[in-house]
């Protein structure tokens, strides 16, 4: 979520509100968008090929990665627990290049011949 930059300056200020809410901001869009991916990717599973369901299953494991990982960078940075932050933010970098590459794959597999 590249949104997290944003916040991290208003952090490093050191506005905790203003950070929080920014995440939070950041959280609430997200939130939304990454279950309507997975229930979409889950609503195709009976209508596609193999090879497209293959791709779905794992775009759809990968939203769901996702969203864990910043459910639980949402967490801490609500709490505030400071001690945390890098253990709860490092993984998200690594989780979005693979929602990404997941999601480029699926559009490939599933791409209507």
């Amino acid at each position: 979520m590249s949104e997290y930059s944003a916040c991290a300056r208003i952090g490093q200020t050191g506005d905790l509100a203003g950070f929080r809410d920014c995440i939070r901001d950041a959280w609430d869009g997200f939130e939304g968008a990454a279950g309507a991916a997975s229930t979409n990717a889950e609503d195709a599973f009976d209508d596609v090929d193999e090879q497209c369901l293959t791709a779905l299953r794992r775009y759809r494991s990968a939203v769901n990665r996702m969203y864990a990982v910043n459910a639980t960078a949402n967490e801490v940075a609500q709490s505030l627990q400071l001690e945390l932050f890098e253990e709860a933010f490092k993984p998200i970098p690594r989780t979005a290049r693979r929602y990404a590459n997941a999601s480029t794959r699926a559009r490939d597999a599933c791409r209507p011949s």
